[in-house]
């Protein structure tokens, strides 16, 4: 789940090196689950959180040559704290439940403070730091801002930590939420 609004750009938008470590997490995924032990791998269920339009995000995507995500609307017209987000945090639930895992199987990645509550109901929680303090102290891991190649650097992190060289597993290593002893900052 990540947030890719960009109201500088006035819309949703993916720029190269996200397309392209996006691109790269969903090939590692392919790959994965075509090894001959692919009971491990993880599978990748692409959700957009937006207060944009869904064809809106939908277009960003394909112009990153991206499949579509699952695109998850937040009213910006209502108390986006409370009301849309925790619609939002529903709406997630159920793609998730969809695609045959949890809520706390997702994996989020905040990019504003209306993410929190997304955020807090992930099992594993990645921050930018145009996400503000509360998703920062709440994330297992930080990036630094958007503009500074922070969402790239997320998603490459989350590659590494999704698909790794451990031979046990055929390349591939069970992801799973951490627990309080192991998040870092």
């Amino acid at each position: 789940m990540l947030n890719i609004d960009d109201p500088a750009s006035g819309g949703p938008l993916l720029t190269v090196p996200e397309a392209q470590a996006l691109s790269d997490l969903l090939r590692m995924a392919k790959e994965a689950r075509e090894k001959p032990h692919a009971l491990a791998a993880p599978r990748i269920l692409l959700a957009a959180a937006s207060f944009y339009s869904a064809h809106e995000v939908v277009r960003a995507f394909s112009q990153a040559g991206l499949p579509s995500p699952r695109v998850i609307l937040l009213d910006a017209y209502e108390n986006p704290a409370v009301l849309a987000q925790a619609d939002a945090t529903t709406k997630l639930a159920q793609a998730s439940l969809a695609s045959g895992s949890r809520l706390q199987d997702a994996i989020v990645i905040a990019a504003t403070p209306y993410d929190l509550p997304l955020l807090s109901e992930a099992g594993t929680a990645y921050a930018l730091e145009g996400a503000g303090n509360a998703c920062r102290a709440a994330a297992d891991f930080t990036f630094p801002a958007r503009r500074k190649g922070g969402l790239a650097q997320a998603l490459a992190h989350l590659c590494r930590n999704l698909f790794s060289n451990e031979s046990d597993y055929g390349g591939i290593v069970p992801f799973r939420p951490l627990d309080a002893a192991e998040r870092r900052t």
